[in-house]
């Protein structure tokens, strides 16, 4: 028997950083739920999205699920844009 993987899938943990591209797709994600297509990019603005606290833990969660790894969230404080997303770390 196979050991336990985490929820993740292969297909789509990318184990590194935050960049652009994975805030897009994270967001992507977190809108299609809600059945809400928007064109994103770095300059993207996320209280123009009227998202609520759900949506903005669902966004995080999502982050972690793609990049492989637990999130900092008071990294994520002062996040405006989507771009400014790059900022967010990785836990110690």
């Amino acid at each position: 028997m196979e050991p336990e993987q985490s929820g993740v899938s292969e297909a789509t943990e990318q184990r590194g950083p935050v960049t652009t591209e994975l805030a897009c797709e994270a967001l992507a994600r977190v809108l299609a739920r809600k059945g809400r297509v928007e064109a994103l990019d770095a300059q993207t603005n996320l209280r123009a999205l009227d998202l609520d606290s759900l949506d903005i833990g669902e966004l995080f969660v999502t982050l972690e699920e793609l990049s492989g790894q637990e999130l900092d969230p008071e990294s994520a404080e002062g996040v405006e844009l989507l771009g400014d997303l790059v900022r967010v770390r990785a836990l110690a």
